[in-house]
């Protein structure tokens, strides 16, 4: 991300927040009826929180330049270690055939 990207987008995200923060005062005033002052504070609180959140999320640098990192493997077995054969699979036993119930009268 160019320069002039990061700034573009920290200036849009700023601007995002402090929108919302008026929008947040607008409403705490109109519906909760809550003072200009105190409506004014929370919407500031709301429009500075929220700033640096979308700055945080959306303007980091450029995830394409990343470096790509090679997942771990596990280093080969030395040859002097002796190679065991896997178990064979354990059979079902065999169950007992049972007779239905007869039914009963009563």
């Amino acid at each position: 991300m160019s320069e002039t990207a990061k700034r573009t987008c920290r200036r849009n995200s700023w601007l995002a927040a402090l929108v919302a923060g008026g929008l947040v005062a607008a409403m705490l005033m109109a519906v909760a009826h809550h003072g200009f002052f105190r409506a004014l504070v929370i919407g500031a609180v709301i429009s500075v929180l929220l700033g640096v959140f979308l700055v945080w999320a959306f303007c980091k640098g450029d995830t394409a330049a990343a470096v790509h990192v090679e997942p771990a493997r596990p280093a080969p077995l030395p040859a002097s270690t002796p190679v065991v054969a896997a178990p064979e699979p354990l059979k079902a036993a065999a169950m007992p055939e049972v007779a239905p119930a007869e039914a009963v009268a009563i």
